[in-house]
């Protein structure tokens, strides 16, 4: 079990732990698919941008050259949004098995998964950022740069709640099954 994060008795301050992680689950879920979907739409990622991040990945680099660093950085984006979608709905559907088994072990896939996907996306919003700095007329899916700077930090904010979802989903896994009897 982790002790580190804070505990708490309900979801959103109104629902038990159960149902509350049986909401994160298909808000997890949703959210990664709308990442995906909305990448896909958007950014028009191929097979072709994803091999040639591979590809950039293997190579050695020597040249600091700033153009280098902008071609492959935008391609680091689209990957690491692709794998930020998919790590979202694996989380869900770990969760979405643990409400539905009653077996906290998925919820704890659940917390490290998303934990290590906050820290991973937040890496992904700072290359983000990095990405609008270099560029002087559209930055981020063809937003201009107030545009990109308001997604980016909404996008924070957002991991701010899945942080507090995480906290849900611990305290049903240290505290076990919370259901409430009826009398």
């Amino acid at each position: 079990m982790c002790e580190i994060f804070p505990e708490v008795n309900y979801c959103c301050y109104f629902c038990s732990l159960r149902v509350g992680i049986l909401f994160i689950a298909v808000a997890s879920i949703m959210t990664g698919g709308a990442i995906l979907s909305g990448l896909e739409n958007d950014a028009e990622a191929s097979y072709e941008q994803s091999t040639t991040m591979i590809q950039a990945g293997s190579i050695v680099v020597e040249n600091t050259d700033l153009l280098f660093l902008y071609r492959h950085l935008l391609d680091f984006v689209i990957t690491a949004l692709t794998i930020h979608g998919f790590a979202f709905v694996i989380a869900g559907f770990f969760l979405l098995v643990a409400d539905l088994i009653d077996e906290s072990g998925f919820a704890q896939v659940f917390v490290w998964l998303t934990l290590l996907n906050i820290i991973f996306g937040t890496v992904a919003l700072l290359a983000m950022g990095v990405h609008c700095t270099l560029k002087e007329t559209r930055c981020l899916l063809n937003m201009d740069w107030l545009e990109s700077a308001v997604f980016i930090v909404s996008c924070f904010f957002y991991y701010a709640l899945y942080f507090y979802f995480i906290m849900v989903a611990n305290s049903y896994v240290v505290n076990g099954d919370t259901t409430v009897e009826i009398k």
